[in-house]
């Protein structure tokens, strides 16, 4: 009966009564949401005010202005809060409360109202970097240590173009059509 038992268990199950694996919590508090509840975050769907839209303008020029970003083509290679300057009473502190969203809430965030259409894109990948700078460390596109400019990899900025029609493929992201739910890796 006991050999019958353990046959009919999950391999996770296995791996956790071997002590192979650490047994998972169920994840509770804000980090378990619904779509309507994250809808109904303020971290959700946040429009930019017009004076974060001009700050962002004037870190984005004199980011561009600084001589300190190394490019390669017209991709940036980083760009730091020193040469992305934000004030903390401003947008630098907006993004501050949105890294800790991210961190110890929701760990989902959503902003809007940046004018793409106005930028170059060298100057929205600065802008980006920028950006992310005050959310975390940015992080190259490959963990592997794999580079190529046309896909991004070992880039900080990877541009994403749709290469097929149809349902993407288990091994690709590149295409224009239903996107399938998967999760990153990332380093602790």
């Amino acid at each position: 009966m006991r050999t019958t038992l353990r046959r009919s268990r999950s391999a996770v199950a296995r791996a956790v009564e071997l002590g192979a694996i650490e047994q998972y919590a169920k994840i509770g508090g804000r980090a378990a949401w619904s779509g309507a509840q994250l809808q109904q975050s303020p971290w959700w769907g946040r429009t930019l005010s017009a004076s974060h839209v001009d700050e962002l303008d004037s870190a984005l020029k004199m980011a561009m202005r600084s001589g300190a970003i190394e490019w390669d083509g017209e991709i940036p290679m980083a760009v730091g809060r020193d040469v992305f300057p934000l004030r903390e009473d401003g947008m630098g502190g907006l993004l501050r409360g949105l890294a800790e969203e991210l961190e110890d809430g929701t760990g989902a965030t959503m902003l809007q109202g940046i004018p793409v259409e106005r930028y170059t894109i060298s100057e929205l990948s600065v802008l980006y970097l920028g950006i992310c700078g005050y959310i975390g460390n940015n992080v190259l596109q490959s963990s592997a240590g794999l580079r190529s400019k046309s896909r991004g990899f070992g880039m900080p900025v990877g541009l994403v173009k749709a290469e097929m029609r149809g349902k993407t493929p288990k091994d690709g992201k590149q295409a224009n059509n239903y996107f399938r739910l998967h999760t990153d890796r990332v380093s602790w």
